[in-house]
């Protein structure tokens, strides 16, 4: 009796470990790679994406990398004239963090990964209007699936 008891525990045991093993094959489904798109009102940049195969509840850590090139301007009412007082701003940067997978094991974006860059206009009487953001370079990784790019994405006004 105890050796047919210990043999089933041992049986439930390995098929129990080997569920867990088969569930951990992160990967993304539906576009099947990560898309980008860049906020228009503050020129930040976004993730969208959908992982499966993460355990439920794992935590798990995502980085990017990229170039980015922002072009404020302003504008006064009714907003038909062309911007004044543009402002350029550009660099490389990185952004990471760490995300938890719902109960059925799946990570969803949008993740923003990038802000944009602080902008305000000399006058109560202007408005700030985004004329132009791109972002090269971008590298997106996320932990167990690894590094997708480099991509690009642009918006002009």
């Amino acid at each position: 009796m105890r050796k047919t008891l210990s043999l089933m525990v041992a049986i439930v045991a390995t098929f129990a470990l080997a569920g867990t093993a088969l569930a951990a094959n992160p990967h993304y489904v539906g576009p099947k790679t990560p898309t980008y798109s860049i906020d228009t009102s503050t020129g930040g940049l976004e993730v969208n994406f959908k992982a499966a195969g993460y355990g439920s509840g794992q935590e798990v850590d995502y980085s990017a990398s990229f170039s980015y090139s922002i072009t404020w301007g302003c504008i006064t009412p009714p907003r038909s004239n062309e911007p004044q007082g543009l402002k350029t701003s550009s660099g490389d940067t990185t952004s990471s963090g760490t995300l938890q997978a719902s109960r059925t094991g799946t990570l969803s974006g949008p993740l923003t990964l990038f802000g944009g860059v602080a902008f305000s206009c000399p006058s109560a009487n202007q408005h700030e209007v985004l004329i132009s953001a791109s972002y090269t370079n971008i590298v997106f990784n996320l932990e167990g699936i690894g590094p997708f790019g480099p991509s690009s994405v642009s918006y002009s006004r």
